[in-house]
């Protein structure tokens, strides 16, 4: 991997208090290229934790260190930024966080830089920006509240534009170009079985059919009658990372207003038939989502399982509650009698099957 002048840039947390920040930082720097975190006299950090809300982020928690010190974390920079909300004495000089890339970026050849963040209710104390050289205020309007992680992810662009570092490249079309053709608004009107056609109309063969894997787990949609339902449980489970979505009788996955309600994330799951339980017999369980008498699903251990969803007229039959070794209900202290299969079943994705 090619070496980049962020490889010495260094974040520095102080106090921080919440596990969720310390993540949400985690992000910010795997997206923005910066891999270097000190925690100094902050929460222990808990990669489990950690890994569920930054993803893909191993290789920067392999190198985090954590201190007492907050002179040992800066002991070896050449350039300190220290973040405040507030103007303080005239003795320190404030810049903005774009000032401040710059000035960090010209230094960053001599050595390790660092930006120092303090804990979430009081910030930096005084004697933590006495280490520091320059002082960072991110303007805003009178109402200077950013949350932590934010004011990192502001800081860590500046950084990224002012570096030229940006290394994902944007893929192009996966289509030829020369397969595609302009059409007048009456063709794809003919053509289009959508009421409202979007614009676009394209053709694609259809997957093999597969077997599911009982042991991965994912979404299962048992009599899904509605095609606006099923498409949105679809689109759901791309979105929250469930790979498998095995259908129990219902509408087809493939009809034009399935495909139109999965806005496309249809092929971004892999979708399996099965006739009743029994494929799914011997792997991860299966979880019922029932109307009421079930479990809530923050109760309910992460681990991989199959979440079940029944139709939404007479939800799951008495075989498929058999087969499930647990129940879970959304909580609805409204006094809402129930809730659309989809919505419920999105909910539910969230909680218990996302990535």
């Amino acid at each position: 991997m090619r070496r980049s002048v962020l490889d010495d840039v260094r974040v520095v947390l102080h106090q921080t208090q919440d596990l969720v920040n310390v993540a949400a930082v985690v992000r910010a720097m795997k997206n923005m290229g910066v891999s270097d975190l000190w925690l100094v006299d902050a929460v222990p950090l808990d990669r489990w934790r950690v890994t569920g809300i930054a993803h893909g982020t191993e290789d920067i928690l392999d190198r985090v260190r954590q201190s007492d010190s907050l002179v040992e974390s800066l002991h070896d920079c050449v350039l300190v930024a220290a973040f405040t909300a507030r103007r303080r004495a005239a003795k320190w000089r404030v810049v903005t966080p774009r000032e401040a890339a710059a000035e960090l970026l010209a230094r960053v050849r001599e050595g390790p830089v660092a930006l120092l963040f303090g804990r979430e209710d009081r910030g930096l104390p005084n004697e933590a920006l006495d280490l520091a050289n320059l002082h960072v205020t991110i303007p805003t309007t009178e109402y200077a509240s950013l949350n932590l992680a934010q004011a990192v992810m502001v800081a860590l662009y500046e950084l990224h534009v002012a570096a030229g570092d940006a290394t994902r490249v944007i893929a192009p079309p996966h289509w030829p170009g020369d397969r595609i053709r302009p059409a007048a608004t009456r063709v794809l009107t003919r053509l289009s079985q959508a009421s409202t056609p979007s614009g676009f109309l394209a053709s694609f063969a259809r997957p093999a059919p597969a077997a599911p894997d009982p042991a991965l787990g994912g979404l299962c949609c048992v009599g899904i009658a509605d095609p606006g339902n099923l498409g949105t449980l679809l689109r759901t489970a791309a979105a929250f990372g469930v790979r498998q979505v095995a259908l129990a009788g219902g509408v087809d996955p493939f009809s034009h207003k399935v495909v139109q309600a999965s806005a496309g994330a249809l092929a971004q799951v892999c979708l399996a038939t099965i006739p009743g339980p029994q494929p799914l017999a011997g792997g991860a369980p299966l979880t019922a989502l029932v109307v009421q008498g079930g479990t809530a699903p923050e109760a309910l251990p992460r681990q991989p399982r199959w979440l079940v969803v029944g139709s939404e007229a007479d939800g799951l039959t008495a075989e498929w509650l058999a087969a499930c070794a647990e129940r879970a209900t959304l909580p609805m202290p409204g006094g809402t009698e129930s809730l659309n299969a989809a919505v419920a079943g999105a909910i539910a994705c969230y909680l218990l099957l996302r990535s």
